[in-house]
C-alpha cells in the first residue's frame, strides 16, 4: 500500500544557518520522523529552500518554488529568531501560509526574541505570531553547531515530531 505524502515546511533566516546547523536540525527531524510509529503510514517530506534554492538564484526563479511548496504544505515549522522577525522573505512565507486556510503551525524558539521590538513585522503578523505556543530552545549558540547533538536538542526534536504527528494524523 502506498504511503500517504505530506509536507512540511521550514521558514528560517540563511544568516541562522552557520555551521549548517539548519541542515543537521533538518537531517535529524526527517530521521526521526521516518521513525515515527504514528507517521508509518505516511510520507513526511520537509522542504528545507537550500535544497531546492541556490544562494545566486533570482527571485523569479526562486519564488515559484517557495509558493508551490508553501502551498503544498500541511504545516509550517518557523525557526524563530532575531532575524527571522526582520526578513521580509520569512514574513513573506507566513503570510503565504496563512493567506487562504488554517493550517497549524510550530514555531522553535531558535533563539530570544522579543515581538514589540521588531517593528519591520506588520502588526497583523505581530498578532498571529505572537498567539501561537513555541517549542522552546534556549541556546546562545544552536546545538545542531556541533558535532554531537546534545539530549536537550533531540528531546525537542522529539517533541517537535509528537507536535507534527498530531496534526498530520487527526
Amino acid at each position: 500500500m502506498a504511503k500517504t505524502k505530506k509536507e512540511i515546511f521550514i521558514s528560517y533566516t540563511w544568516s541562522k544557518d552557520g555551521f549548517n546547523a539548519i541542515r543537521k536540525f533538518t537531517d535529524i527531524l526527517e530521521e526521526k520522523l521516518q521513525e515515527a510509529e504514528t507517521l508509518k503510514d505516511i510520507k513526511v517530506a520537509v522542504f528545507y529552500d537550500k535544497n531546492n534554492i541556490t544562494a545566486d538564484a533570482n527571485e523569479e526563479a526562486f519564488l515559484p518554488i517557495l509558493t508551490s511548496h508553501l502551498d503544498a504544505s500541511e504545516i509550517l515549522i518557523i525557526l524563530l529568531s532575531p532575524n527571522w522577525l526582520e526578513s521580509k522573505w520569512c514574513t513573506w512565507e507566513f503570510e503565504m501560509f496563512t493567506k487562504n486556510k488554517e493550517r497549524p503551525i510550530i514555531p522553535i524558539l531558535w533563539e530570544e526574541i522579543t515581538l514589540e521590538n521588531h517593528i519591520p513585522l506588520s502588526g497583523e503578523v505581530k498578532k498571529k505570531v505572537s498567539k501561537i505556543p513555541y517549542i522552546t530552545f534556549k541556546n546562545n549558540h544552536s546545538p545542531f553547531d556541533r558535532e554531537t547533538i546534545p539530549k536537550e536538542a533531540l528531546e525537542m526534536i522529539e517533541n517537535l515530531v509528537r507536535k507534527i504527528s498530531t496534526h498530520l494524523t487527526s
